[in-house]
């Protein structure tokens, strides 16, 4: 149940009007002994100059595909024709291959939203330097621990971590022996971080480049209950619900051992083309409104004492697109009216 719940937050979310946007480029050199900086072009037209151990960006793009050229004075050292996405967040990088020679390589930026007090760590290898494992420890002296594998150039490795400060170095792979490091890392909450091996490893142009992307503030949740019942009474367990935990909705004072549903939407403003809330008046339910889109129903049993509880949580990967969720109860209760129907006030869950 939980997963089709999670499911259908995710798509009720995706649907609150998000539009395409451009895609973000961000460019770093990572060629060492060039001389001199060099050129970037987009289609023929320079974007800006840099030297090694630089960056730029980021730049905001059009999504398309791109004539992208790395220039030294008239010639061109390095080009690649990569196709952009919108709502996307990339890297271009030149840098040394593992065993000499260069090349341009474009990673995408993982900027999914993060669980609560972490932080995304992401290697990637743009060294001249054979495939190395990426060792941590938490403290300056401490045991290191295996984070990344086997990570050759040019591939990334990444981690989603406790946001806190790391000592990290470099091992030949299936090699205990540190090669390179301890650099320490303090990685902040929320945040994305790609840590790139670049120069030739063993001479003084090796360094580790990070990049840092600041996903900004997490939003938080509150609850509440609003409405007026024309039988028995919603609850939610808790007023300030946290991404990835559970909580639960509950309905009293309902029919004993009676049948009910769980009405769910993502919307307590409009159902269709139909203003909520509903007054059912007319439809012979005297007192009753219905005050959520009714995007999901969920069939209930109540207890001997008119009472249930349902729990659901509420993925954090949804935490950049969540709007607000609605919640409501309607069950059998013969002497309520003529129709023998009541609902429930109705609790909702938003962002604040």
């Amino acid at each position: 149940m939980r997963s089709l719940i999670s499911s259908f937050l995710v798509a009720g979310a995706l649907s609150t009007g998000l539009t395409a946007q451009n895609a973000a480029l961000t460019a770093i050199h990572g060629i060492p002994d060039l001389g001199s900086p060099v050129d970037v072009y987009a289609n023929n037209a320079k974007l800006f100059s840099f030297d090694y151990g630089q960056s730029k960006g980021p730049l905001s793009l059009k999504p398309g595909t791109y004539k992208l050229e790395i220039k030294l004075g008239s010639k061109t050292v390095l080009s690649a024709s990569p196709t952009l996405m919108a709502d996307t967040n990339y890297t271009a990088i030149a840098h040394l291959m593992e065993k000499g020679g260069i090349q341009l390589s474009f990673f995408r930026n993982d900027l999914s939203p993060l669980a609560k007090d972490t932080s995304r760590l992401v290697v990637r290898h743009t060294a001249q330097a054979p495939a190395v494992d990426v060792l941590v420890r938490t403290s300056a002296t401490g045991p290191y621990a295996k984070l990344i594998s086997n990570l050759a150039n040019p591939k990334e490795g990444s981690a989603d971590v406790p946001a806190m400060k790391y000592w990290a170095a470099l091992a030949a792979a299936g090699n205990s022996s540190v090669a390179f490091g301890p650099a320490e890392l303090t990685l902040s909450s929320n945040n994305f971080y790609a840590v790139y091996a670049i120069g030739e490893l063993g001479k003084k142009s090796f360094q580790l480049f990070v990049q840092n992307i600041d996903l900004g503030p997490q939003p938080t949740l509150m609850a509440m209950v609003r409405g007026k019942s024309c039988g028995g009474s919603i609850a939610i367990s808790t007023k300030a619900p946290e991404f990835d935990k559970n909580f639960m909705i509950s309905v009293t004072g309902a029919t004993s051992n009676g049948v009910g549903l769980l009405h769910m939407g993502t919307s307590d403003s409009m159902f269709g083309q139909i203003k909520l809330p509903l007054m059912l008046d007319s439809l012979g339910l005297s007192g009753c409104s219905l005050y959520q889109n009714t995007e999901i129903i969920l069939g209930v049993m109540m207890d001997s004492k008119g009472s249930q509880m349902t729990t659901f949580q509420i993925p954090s990967s949804i935490s950049s697109v969540f709007r607000e969720f609605h919640f409501q109860y309607s069950y059998v209760a013969p002497k309520a009216n003529t129709v023998g129907l009541a609902l429930t006030d109705y609790a909702s869950i938003e962002t604040r």
